[in-house]
């Protein structure tokens, strides 16, 4: 798809001190000395140039090549000599070398591409390979018994003969290996008798074409070091042209036969491999005089007496790209530059010109309302055309062919496409193509302009842009300058020149501006301008901005009101006007509203424009969202079609890939959906799979606000249907199709999603229902019922009572609307459903349409259809698992039945329900009243189970179930209401002080004790016990028993006080323990984490020290009145399987494990709360102490809660800020939070 065009032609004039113009007759490239963008050329002028050459330059010099290593040019006589001519000769040295000859003269002279290696054909038939210090490397003597080295076979792929005739074929398949035709090898009768030689790029192979015996013409290829590889295939009038392609896959040559002319191409073994004619372009008899490939081996110039072909490839065709036309000189060559591909030398009597291609994709402009995405492709004399939005046509292909006069220079296709003017030479076609009126309309020429008089015979036309109003204009060189000449013409083969323009240094380029009637044009320096024709045809020329290099190709978008044209040089570097914004890019376009281009690291990358080029934010390389997209390596855009976001890329093999960016396409979903056109949105995302969630989601008050709009544009319940059923709560234009578009916000409906109660799918639906009220129930039925489905959860009810409502009507539309329910919804929810509305004909329906069983279903709802209603209520809602609603239908059966009810309570556990039935009926109330009581009991709630038998006046039960609560007042209370003996009544408060004790409630059994059964003593010790002194003394005091404080209260404090010492010595020493080995786990694990937790360590763990978690104790001990975990702990039996096996695996795991550190700082954190929780007893203790003059006791048990105090406050935030900052997140998530201990508030009357 890619055609070439010039980007400059320079005329490189020499000459000598008498500043006479020197005929130049060979050059040879620098690559290594990079002068400007050309290189340096090194030039031999013929005769008029040297003088001290003259004598040396009288036979014919087979090669020129530049020697960048030495610095010198090594010419190749035909007479033998091998001639230096050294760049910037010392005195010492001389400037013009003779290196030696070679005996029997040169008939053929290359050196290799790396400048290493020299190889020569003798004229005594032998091929010489010498080093560049021109060495011997190999001689190899020419024989006629070379041609057996290759004995090639060709099994005849594609012939006729490999392919199936058929049982009637007319004659016997015959061997395919055997060719039809053996060539003799027979020469042309315009062979030129030479000799030559073409290197592989890469050095390593070289290729020698040579008559042999003047009978047959054959190329040998030989290695570096001289041996021979093989021989090629006879070829029957097979020419000395000769070119090696770089990439190393072919040798090409020409082939001359009688009535044809082609261009043929060998592999290295010999074997052909491919050829293409150049029968229409040439003439047959016409000489070729050389052939060869430009570096990069896209192009293969041919040169004949009098024009220059370029020749490219693309899907196994070849193309003849652009032609160059001069006048006919004896001496005439091409040269391309070994390093920049599309560079072209070309010498014609002494004259140097240099042609500096490149590509360009010619292709009609995007304008939204004609976005055909027309391209153009030059073939020779055809001009072959492709919209790619009506037909997706690979090359060689195209959708249409036209045949043009002359192999147009350039092509410019109209905004619309329906004018394409082709310029070639002066002459300009004008073909016409009405694609807007029809599309299948075929091109043609309908005018042809003839501008030789309007422009002088020195002007070179090279670019044409057709521009509006019959008016277009055309770039020419001319000396050193460029001139850019506007026209207007008409139907009638008139054409005049309105206006010139001219520029000195000349344009590059040319392209369409984004005004009537402009134009954009870039210099060789670099340069912008833009051109502007006026109404009365003045120009108007400004300089926009200027380029740091020379940029081969460019476009121009509007933005905003914003100008911006992008540029890309061969380099691969983009401009944004003069801004650089990407360095590695091998293709570009504009879109509405993104600029698309590829890499060098095969992605494609969006870009959203901005007004500022500095607001550009270009996608990183490792980025994977919708802004950058994968692609085959070296594809390149071709065009864009912006109405059907359309990218269409060329692969590097030729063919053509189409692909719809989810960026584009969003984009203009987007777009449509704030224009409110949501018929065209919803087919974009039907087309592209695009969710249509995102009609709502892109402005969601705008869509509920036009729902009727919605229905009626897209006209079709199929296709609401279908977007009703895929709904879903989550907002796409947040997650999945996030990308940064102006949105329509409503701040209102927006405050009224963040609710949580709010449901998008139900709101939609409910919307969508209403809109389709106004609607004949017989076109949107099905989305009614889609509606009602769709929401969450799924409203069945609705949809089957709108079936139900149907099928009172017309019963054939019922049953289609079930059969399609059935597959829009999960079967066995609607079958239920149905049953829930008792309604067995619908449930039976829905069945039947189901994949159910009828021997399942049918018994079921036979036998439903035999009961009463009642019956058959509590039949359907009992099998539905409706339990509530079951038994009120069971309990409308009546008083008969009351023990059944009594069973289906009990069994589904519906106590409340049925007393709430029963309230009015006292007798049933109080029984399901005592089997509620029963059931409480059993579950443990002594507590609701008590109250249940007070209130139906059991009081033996409910005092039993109040001891069992441990509710001793309720118990005892009850027990005197019910008047029951003193003996039982001492009995109960026996067992509830031992009880209350067991409990380890000590204050609750001390007023048992005193205040029931009359014990004082006991209840003295009991407050003791619980460390409640103060009220044990009032008590004392209160029945004038003194001795009750000598024989009870000293001991009771005397016994608190060893408890509290013991405690409080235990928890310091444990402390101390484990601090000290937290220290010694950190201390190894920075040392070396990974040693550590790899060793065992035998080390003997003391016995106060438990790794063990203590939630898992089941022991009482005297220290556990101080932790918050006093009695048996109950596994959870809801905790999963593996977190329980981890929570074991921890707690057996021994000393040096990873979770030691853990085990130890959760123990510590649990020692502090039993520390806090004895601090109270302790603070009673020391008061009561105090009070018997036991001064020494307070003050040492004072003494030693503070010191464990303090110890605890030293080592806290060691402990637990090191393990927030420094443990795995593993660890710490199951270390306990900081905990806080208060501060110790002494008592000042101790000393």
């Amino acid at each position: 798809m890619y055609n070439l065009t010039t980007l400059k032609i320079e005329n490189i004039i020499l000459s000598d001190e008498d500043k006479k113009k020197a005929n130049i007759s060979n050059i040879s490239f620098d690559p290594g000395s990079q002068s400007a963008e050309n290189g340096n050329i090194s030039l031999i002028c013929c005769k008029e140039a040297f003088c001290d050459l003259y004598s040396l330059l009288e036979t014919e010099i087979l090669d020129f090549q530049f020697l960048s290593e030495i610095r010198a040019c090594c010419l190749i006589m035909k007479n033998g000599d091998i001639i230096l001519v050294h760049n910037n000769a010392s005195v010492s040295k001389e400037q013009v070398e003779i290196i030696g000859s070679v005996d029997g003269g040169i008939v053929a002279a290359k050196w290799a591409p790396d400048e290493t290696v020299l190889a020569i054909c003798t004229g005594n038939a032998k091929f010489l390979l010498m080093s560049q210090n021109f060495e011997t490397i190999s001689e190899i003597p020419l024989l006629e018994s070379d041609i057996n080295i290759s004995n090639h076979v060709s099994v005849g792929w594609g012939r006729s003969e490999t392919q199936f005739q058929g049982k009637r074929s007319k004659t016997a398949p015959r061997d395919p290996t055997i060719p039809e035709k053996i060539d003799k090898g027979l020469l042309s009768h315009l062979d030129d008798k030479l000799t030559r030689i073409s290197w592989r790029e890469d050095g390593a192979f070289v290729s020698l074409s040579r008559i042999d015996v003047e009978t047959r013409r054959i190329i040998r290829v030989f290695s570096r070091n001289g041996a021979l590889d093989s021989v090629s295939q006879p070829v029957d009038y097979l020419e000395s042209l000769l070119a090696w392609k770089p990439s190393g896959s072919v040798i090409a040559s020409i082939q001359r036969k009688p009535e044809e002319l082609d261009v043929i191409f060998f592999e290295r073994n010999g074997l052909r491999h491919g050829e293409f004619s150049l029968k229409l372009l040439l003439s047959n008899e016409e000489p070729i005089l050389d052939i060869q490939w430009n570096s990069d081996s896209s192009l293969l110039s041919i040169l004949v007496s009098n024009k220059i072909q370029l020749w490219y490839m693309s899907n196994y065709h070849w193309h003849l790209k652009y032609e160059i036309k001069f006048k006919s000189s004896k001496s005439i060559s091409i040269k391309w530059h070994p390093e920049i591909p599309l560079m072209l030398s070309l010498i014609n009597d002494g004259n140097l010109l240099l042609y500096h291609f490149t590509w360009i994709i010619i292709s009609s402009p995007l304008n939204l309302s004609y976005d055909y995405g027309t391209v153009a492709v030059i073939d020779g004399d055809n001009l072959r055309l492709t919209p790619f939005k009506i037909a997706n046509v690979p090359p060689p292909l195209s959708f249409r062919d036209i045949k043009l006069s002359r192999i147009p220079t350039s092509i410019s296709i109209s905004k619309d496409s329906n004018c394409i003017l082709s310029l070639a030479e002066n002459i300009v076609e004008i073909i016409h193509w009405p694609l807007n009126i029809d599309s299948a309309a075929f091109p043609e020429i309908t005018n042809k302009l003839d501008l030789t008089e309007l422009v002088d015979d020195a002007y070179y036309p090279r670019q044409i842009l057709y521009l509006e109003d019959n008016i277009f204009c055309i770039l020419f060189d001319v000396c050193n300058k460029s001139d850019i000449l506007f026209f207007l013409f008409n139907s009638y083969k008139e054409v005049k020149l309105l206006n010139n323009i001219s520029f000195e240094p000349k344009i590059a380029l040319i392209d369409l501006g984004l005004y009537e009637k402009s134009i954009v044009a870039e210099s060789i320096e670099g340069k912008v301008f833009n051109l502007s024709l006026e109404k009365d045809y003045k120009i108007s020329n400004i300089l926009l901005f200027s380029l740091p290099l020379l940029c081969c190709y460019m476009k121009s978008t509007l933005y905003l009101e914003n100008k911006i044209i992008f540029f890309l040089s061969d380099s691969g570097k983009l401009f944004a006007n003069d801004q650089l914004i990407s360095t590695n890019c091998t293709s570009f376009i504009c879109s509405k509203e993104y600029l698309v281009f590829t890499t060098t690291s095969h992605l494609v990358k969006f870009v959203k424009l901005t007004s500022k080029i500095d607001d550009f934010i270009i996608p990183s390389d490792n980025v994977t969202n919708i802004e950058v997209r994968f692609i085959e390596k070296g594809s390149k855009i071709i065009s864009i079609i912006p109405s059907i976001t359309a990218l269409i890329f060329q692969m590097p093999r030729g063919n053509i890939e189409t692909i719809y960016p989810r960026i584009l396409v969003l984009s203009e979903i987007y777009e449509s959906i704030k224009l409110k056109k949501y018929n065209h949105a919803f087919l974009s995302c039907r087309t592209h799979r695009i969710d249509t969630n995102i009609l709502y989601d892109y402005n969601p008050s705008q869509f509920l606000n036009n729902v009727h709009l919605f229905i009626n544009q897209i006209d079709s319940s199929e296709y609401l249907n279908l977007f009703l059923s895929t709904l879903k709560e989550d907002n796409l234009t947040e997650t999945l199709y996030n990308i940064e578009l102006k949105k329509e916000s409503n701040i209102a409906f927006e405050k009224k999603v963040t609710n949580t109660s709010f449901s998008k799918v139900n709101t939609i639906c409910d919307h969508v229902l209403k809109a389709l009220e106004i609607y004949s129930d017989d076109k949107y039925m099905e989305s009614i019922l889609t509606a009602h489905l769709s929401k969450i959860p799924a409203d069945y009810d609705s949809a089957l009572k709108l079936i139900i409502n149907l099928k009172n009507i017309n019963l054939n539309n019922a049953q289609k609307a079930i059969k399609y329910i059935c597959i829009l919804a999960d079967v066995n929810m609607l079958y239920n459903h149905a049953l829930s509305l008792y309604d067995l004909q619908l449930a039976l329906y829905i069945a039947q349409n189901s994949q159910k069983d009828p021997k399942e279903y049918l018994p079921f709802l036979q036998d439903l259809q035999k009961q009463t209603v009642n019956r058959r209520c509590f039949t359907i809602d009992n099998y539905l698992e409706k339990y509530e609603k079951a038994l009120t239908y069971l309990v409308k059966l009546g008083n008969d039945v009351f023990n059944e009810i009594c069973d289906y309570v009990v069994l589904h556990n519906l106590y409340r329900e049925a007393m709430k039935a029963f309230k009015d009926d006292p007798v049933s109330y109080n029984k399901i009243l005592e089997l509620y009581a029963v059931y409480h009991e059993k579950n443990n709630h002594f507590k609701e189970s008590a109250l249940a038998y007070e209130i139906l006046n059991n009081y033996e039960y409910a005092i039993a179930m109040y001891k069992k609560a441990g509710l001793w007042r309720k118990a005892l209370t009850l027990a005197m209401k019910s008047k029951i003996s003193s003996d039982d009544m001492n009995k109960l408060a026996e067992s509830l002080s031992c009880i209350m004790q067991d409990k380890r409630k000590f204050c609750d059994a001390a007023d048992i004790e005193i205040y029931y059964l009359k014990n004082l003593k006991e209840g003295l010790r009991l407050l003791c016990k619980s460390f409640d002194y103060n009220k044990a003394y009032e008590l004392a005091q209160y029945y004038n028993s003194s001795e009750l404080i000598q024989d009870i209260i000293i001991p009771g404090l005397l016994e608190g006080f060893f408890e509290l010492t013991e405690l409080f010595y235990e928890l310091s020493s444990q402390l101390k323990i484990q601090v000290e080995r937290v220290r010694v786990i950190r201390k190894k694990r920075e040392q070396n984490s990974q040693t550590y937790f790899d060793s065992k360590d035998n080390e003997d763990i003391p016995d106060n020290i438990s790794l063990a978690d203590t939630n898992t104790s089941t022991s009482v001990s005297i220290f556990t009145r101080y932790s918050t975990y006093t009695t048996t702990t109950n596994i959870n039996e809801k905790k999963d399987k593996a977190n329980r096996r981890e929570e074991r695996k921890k707690a057996y795991k021994q000393k040096g494990s990873i979770w030691e550190e853990e085990y130890l700082l959760n123990s510590i954190s649990r020692l502090i709360d039993r520390l806090e929780d004895a601090r109270k007893d302790a603070e009673k203790t020391i008061q009561g102490l105090l009070l018997e003059k036991l001064n020494e006791k307070a003050n040492l048990l004072q003494k030693q809660m503070t010191c464990l105090v303090e110890d605890v406050k030293e080592c806290l935030e060691e402990m637990f800020s090191y393990t927030i900052e420094n443990l795995p997140e593993n660890m710490k998530n199951s270390i306990r939070t900081l905990p806080i201990v208060r501060p110790i508030n002494e008592l000042k009357i101790l000393v």
